[in-house]
């Protein structure tokens, strides 16, 4: 802090310079996977109608469906869990 001079203060403002410029790459790179991950978003789709009539009627159509509902939204959360995989396969390449 005492007797640094001139040379000892550009250094000091160049690492913070560095700096700055790093944490701006990584910030537009956090955009970047806010923007991937909004893509990949998914939710289980499952009525309330079907519901109903899963708990009321109890007959092999309205299992089928439900069963129908299981196997996709299942499927969907595997392609979301790849794209995941990907996306941090991607970054930490970039890394």
């Amino acid at each position: 802090m005492l007797g640094g001079g001139l040379l000892s203060s550009y250094k000091k403002h160049s690492k913070i310079d560095s700096a700055k410029r790093y944490l701006n790459l990584a910030n537009k790179s956090i955009d970047k996977l806010n923007i991937e991950l909004k893509d990949v978003k998914q939710s289980l789709e499952f009525d309330g109608l079907l519901k109903f009539a899963d708990i009321g009627l109890d007959c092999f159509f309205v299992d089928f469906q439900v069963q129908k509902q299981i196997k996709d939204s299942k499927k969907k959360c595997a392609e979301t869990i790849k794209q995941i995989q990907l996306i941090k396969e991607n970054l930490e390449s970039r890394l």
